[in-house]
C-alpha cells in the first residue's frame, strides 16, 4: 500500500513548517526511523525520520516550502508493493488513535511488522548525520547545521574536530573565517558614505533577505522590544593617549589642513571601517515585506548635545 507522511507537530503548537532540505528522492529505498528531510519551524530547525519502510514515491512539495501541520509531504509504497500514484490508491479511514501518551510527531508511533530500534541520543550516525542513497552526510548536531546554513558554508566542505568526525561550531567559524578576512581587507571606507552613486533604492544600494522561521521570530521580537523593553546606556573609560597623539600628528599633516581635526573624526572613521567589515549591523528591518534590508552604503549621522 501507499502510504503518506504529514508534516508533523514538533510538539511546539506551531501550525506551520519550512522544508530546508530533502534527502531523499522518488525511487530511493527508505527504512523505518530514517531522516528524509529537514525542516524549520518558528523556533529551530529539526530533521525528520519517516515511519514507514518502503519506496519513496512522490515528493508533494521542493525545498523552501512553508507548509501547514497535518499536510502530506511524502508518500512510500509499503509491503513491497511497487510505487503508484495516490490517486490510484482507495480511501481508507483514518487510524484510531492510540490510547495514553500521544506522540510527539503526527503519524509516529510503533511501525508494523518492524523490530528495529532508533539508535539512542548520542549515537553520532541517528542524531547528526550518515549515509541516504549512497550519499555521504557530514556528521553535524542540528544547531550546528542551522549556522552553517545562516554563514553560507557547505559542511562537506568543512573538516571536523569533533569526536567521531562531528563538526562543530568552532569548525564552522573556521570555515568562513578566510572569507571574512579577505572581505576585510578592502579598501578603506569613506569618512561619509560609500563610493556608490546615489541613484535611489536598488540592487546596488541594498540587498533583500527574505525571512522564514526562527529569523522571522527574532525580527518580529526585536522590534517589540524596541518599544517595549527598556532602554540602556553604558559608560565605558578608555585610554585614548595613542588615539590623541594621532590626532595631533594628524592636525600638523598638510593633507588634513582647514579640516577641524578632533578624536570625534577617528571615532567616526573607526564606526565606517567596522560596519564595512561587519554589513549585518548597517541592516534594517521591512516591517511589510517581511525582509531584511542589508545596505551597501552608510550614513552616518552624529548627535551631540
Amino acid at each position: 500500500m501507499v502510504r503518506e507522511f504529514k508534516m508533523p507537530d514538533v510538539g511546539e503548537g506551531l501550525a506551520e513548517a519550512e522544508i530546508l532540505k530533502w534527502y531523499v528522492a522518488p525511487g530511493d529505498t527508505v527504512t523505518d526511523g530514517q531522516v528524509v528531510c529537514e525542516v524549520e519551524t518558528a523556533k529551530a530547525a529539526v530533521e525528520l525520520p519517516i515511519p514507514f519502510t518502503g519506496t519513496v514515491g512522490e515528493l508533494f512539495f521542493p525545498e523552501g516550502t512553508t507548509v501547514a501541520v497535518g499536510t502530506p509531504i511524502i508518500t512510500v509504497a509499503t509491503a513491497g508493493e511497487t510505487t503508484r500514484p495516490l490517486a490510484a490508491v482507495p480511501e481508507q479511514a483514518d487510524e484510531a488513535p492510540p490510547q495514553g501518551r500521544q506522540p510527539v510527531l503526527v503519524g509516529y508511533g510503533v511501525a508494523e511488522s518492524s523490530t528495529t530500534r532508533r539508535a539512542r541520543k548520542g549515537t553520532p550516525v541517528s542524531v547528526v548525520g550518515g549515509i541516504n542513497g549512497g550519499v555521504v552526510r557530514p556528521l553535524a548536531k542540528p544547531p550546528v547545521r542551522k549556522l552553517a546554513k545562516d554563514l553560507g558554508v557547505d559542511l562537506a566542505t568543512v573538516r571536523p574536530s569533533g569526536p567521531d568526525g562531528i563538526v562543530t561550531r568552532e569548525d564552522v567559524h573556521a570555515a568562513c573565517a578566510p572569507e571574512q578576512e579577505a572581505n576585510a581587507v578592502v579598501a578603506p571606507a569613506p569618512l561619509v558614505s560609500s563610493d556608490i552613486p546615489d541613484t535611489g533604492l536598488s540592487d546596488a544600494r541594498e540587498t533583500r533577505i527574505a525571512v522564514r522561521g526562527v529569523r522571522k521570530v527574532t525580527a518580529q521580537a526585536m522590534v517589540d522590544s524596541a518599544f517595549t523593553a527598556p532602554h540602556v546606556t553604558e559608560f565605558v573609560t578608555l585610554d585614548v593617549t595613542r588615539t590623541m597623539k594621532l590626532v595631533a600628528e594628524l592636525k600638523l599633516d598638510r593633507e588634513f589642513e582647514g579640516l577641524r581635526v578632533n578624536p570625534l573624526l577617528l571615532i567616526a572613521k573607526a564606526v565606517l571601517v567596522a560596519v564595512r567589515r561587519n554589513p549585518a549591523v548597517n541592516s534594517a528591518w521591512d516591517e511589510a515585506n517581511q525582509e531584511i534590508v542589508r545596505k551597501h552604503y552608510v550614513n552616518l549621522g552624529i548627535a551631540a548635545a
